[in-house]
C-alpha cells in the first residue's frame, strides 16, 4: 500500500515546481513585450477573500463579487449546522 504521508509530501512538492514554473512562464513573454499591465489576484485567508487589482477587467472584478458571496454563503452554511 502507498504510504500516505509520503504521497502528500510528493503532491505539496509537485504543487510548489508548478506554482514556479508557471511564474517563469509569464515572465518571459513581458521581458520583450511594451505594453501596459494589469493584474488582478484573489488571496483567501480562511473563508474571508481579498481582492486586488489594477487595470480595466471589469469581468474580474465581478468574478471577484461572486465569490465573495460563495465564501459568505459557505461560511453562513457551515456556521449554523
Amino acid at each position: 500500500m502507498i504510504n500516505l504521508a509520503l504521497l502528500g509530501l510528493a503532491l505539496v512538492v509537485l504543487g510548489f515546481i508548478l506554482i514556479f514554473v508557471a511564474m517563469l512562464l509569464m515572465l518571459l513573454p513581458f521581458r520583450s513585450a511594451k505594453g501596459k499591465a494589469e493584474g488582478f489576484g484573489i488571496v483567501l485567508v480562511g473563508p474571508i477573500p481579498i481582492f486586488f487589482g489594477y487595470g480595466s477587467k471589469k469581468w474580474l472584478a465581478a468574478a471577484a463579487a461572486i465569490a465573495a458571496v460563495l465564501a459568505a454563503i459557505m461560511l453562513y452554511a457551515y456556521l449554523t449546522r
